[in-house]
């Protein structure tokens, strides 16, 4: 029969962990000359857009066509290095419950080079779902977009909070984030600066906001040596296309 640990004999079965409990018995840390944070253990904060349903606006924390952040005062325009950018879809029927189908980005499908392929239902190719394809023009409209939106994921450095957070450029706005992927492909990741405002924009459905892009000359000579350390873990926190087909492999079962 192994021996309880002090921890374990300290907590009743019946009763919950107490925070203290467990702080008190947290092992010592230890600081290691060399050793940097795994990238892929840290959960980076998203960025977002507020919009009418936004908990924040809601709760009358922040203005609609704001910039918002966990644990940060909003924003109306922000500051961001981008340091790695992807092409993603999402297929939401429900717009208040997660992506019935996602893709998180492109992995290489043998024979057809790199492509996106979705998680979830129904989880193919995307450019061989119907779900991926715009529909015919209504009356008085252009074409169906599809049900299945495209957009740009981009990881950048925050001059503005000092952190790195991930933003995404979704649905309409998809062209703004794919003005940024140029520009990584013309000045390099972690080179360029942009600045993040909003506009205001509507339709017979009601007014929303969406992101506008400007660059600018350079980065802030102070935040450059931060901008270094970021992307230093950004790169390192990249999977190969092997590991990414083998996590694919295991969403769907096999």
């Amino acid at each position: 029969m192994s021996q309880k640990s002090k921890f374990e004999e300290s907590v009743s079965e019946d009763e919950p962990v107490d925070e203290e409990v467990q702080q008190a018995y947290a092992p010592r840390a230890i600081y290691v000359e060399g050793a940097k944070p795994d990238l892929s253990k840290m959960q980076i904060p998203t960025l977002r857009l507020a919009q009418g349903m936004t908990a924040e606006v809601t709760d009358r924390k922040a203005q609609i066509g704001q910039y918002v952040l966990s644990n940060f005062p909003p924003k109306d325009d922000v500051v961001l290095v981008p340091l790695g950018a992807v092409n993603i879809r999402s297929y939401k029927p429900d717009a208040k419950r997660a992506p019935a189908c996602h893709a998180p980005g492109p992995i290489l499908i043998p024979g057809r080079g790199f492509m996106l392929k979705g998680i979830g239902d129904p989880g193919i190719v995307c450019e061989d779902c119907p779900l991926s394809k715009w529909g015919p023009k209504r009356e008085g409209r252009s074409n169906t977009p599809p049900p299945c939106k495209e957009g740009v994921a981009v990881r950048a450095y925050s001059v503005t909070h000092r952190t790195l957070v991930d933003f995404t450029f979704m649905g309409r706005a998809q062209g703004k984030g794919t003005f940024v992927q140029s520009q990584m492909m013309a000045w390099g990741e972690g080179k360029f600066a942009i600045r993040l405002s909003s506009a205001s924009t509507k339709n017979d459905r009601g007014t929303w906001y969406e992101p506008e892009v400007a660059m600018l000359d350079e980065i802030p000579e102070e935040h450059l040596s931060a901008v270094e350390r970021w992307h230093e873990l950004h790169q390192s926190s990249i999977i190969s296309a092997s590991q990414a087909q083998a996590l694919f492999s295991l969403s769907d079962g096999a």
